[in-house]
């Protein structure tokens, strides 16, 4: 008996450690010691309205960041996130408020977000941009054509059809389409990430560039890509705040390439490419959402949440910086 008492106690630690080793486990756990630290500090965190009021406000984000991610394993950057989801949702509210057509507006709004997209994608692998340099040229673009058309204020569209509504706001048993979206779209992109033959390319590229490129894998196909995909989502993100908030804000997106970075490395990407989980960027997005949402209920000013989303990011990367310096002196 003794002898299973000193076994048990040896195994627990190991399992523990074992169990912390995921990092999507790590992540959960972190939420609910946050809900749990800052709900005894205001009720309000807990309760129903603000769970899915922060789970609503991260979804659109989290779609984005599913891009984002999947750049990031890839050995990519991509900083214009947020300035080709305003300029995509600008585009999306001149057409409809000059043609009077929701549909048309969403196919420009696509057209746009593809566009820059495949600019992205074209500078990097053609132009043979670095891609910090090519997306922070694209981002400053999309920022300026955003001012250009809204004319730096918010475009209202509170006439978009009821059916365009709906998307935004509507609901199947209690839950948001919105943040049943995310949830679906990011258990595909993670088994696709984890299983299929074209997003597992992206994995060899970041690992190992000039070995996948000997393997028989089109690199520049796939990095070109791989950022169409994240302007597609970026298209799709816009779509969701334009039917959530009617109205086309040249603000959309401010920071959040900061967050969707942070998210990403938090969740387990590594800046240098090669690994990542969607799963895990998902969880994370979530994480600062709730961070975020305790310090607005905690009486913080809304000014400290991009000094802590910055302070975040660091950490992550220190961190990242950290782990990959272990594996190193293990190897």
């Amino acid at each position: 008996m003794g002898s299973q008492n000193s076994v048990a106690k040896k195994n627990g630690p190991g399992l523990i450690r074992k169990a912390l080793q995921f990092r999507e486990l790590t992540l959960v756990l972190l939420i609910v010691a946050i809900f749990v630290i800052i709900g005894s500090m205001n009720s309000r965190f807990l309760g129903a309205q603000n769970i899915e009021t922060t789970l609503l406000s991260v979804s659109v984000n989290g779609i984005v960041g599913i891009g984002m991610t999947v750049v990031l394993v890839s050995g990519g950057l991509d900083l214009s996130v947020g300035g080709v989801m305003a300029v995509s949702a600008a585009a999306l509210g001149v057409v409809f408020l000059e043609t009077g057509s929701v549909v048309l507006g969403f196919i420009v709004c696509m057209a746009v977000a593809v566009l820059f997209g495949v600019i992205n994608g074209l500078l990097i692998t053609k132009a043979k941009l670095s891609a910090f340099i090519a997306t922070l040229a694209t981002m400053g673009i999309s920022r300026g054509i955003t001012m250009v058309l809204t004319k730096g204020t918010p475009l209202s569209l509170t006439y978009i059809p009821d059916w365009a509504k709906e998307i935004g706001g509507g609901k199947i048993a209690g839950i948001s389409y919105i943040i049943i979206l995310f949830v679906i779209l990011t258990v595909v992109a993670h088994l696709f990430l984890k299983k299929s033959k074209v997003l597992r390319k992206a994995v060899y590229v970041g690992g190992n560039e000039v070995a996948a490129h000997y393997s028989g894998i089109n690199v520049n196909r796939m990095k070109f890509g791989v950022y169409v995909l994240t302007g597609i989502l970026c298209g799709f993100g816009a779509i969701l705040s334009v039917c959530r908030f009617y109205s086309a804000s040249p603000n959309f997106g401010e920071g959040l390439e900061v967050k969707l970075i942070a998210a990403a490395v938090i969740g387990g990407a590594s800046m240098e490419g090669g690994q990542g989980s969607v799963i895990g960027s998902s969880i994370a997005i979530i994480l600062l959402g709730f961070v975020d949402s305790g310090i607005v209920l905690l009486g913080v000013s809304v000014y400290w949440q991009n000094l802590v989303s910055s302070i975040i990011l660091l950490l992550a990367v220190l961190l990242d910086s950290f782990v990959e310096a272990r594996k190193n002196r293990v190897k």
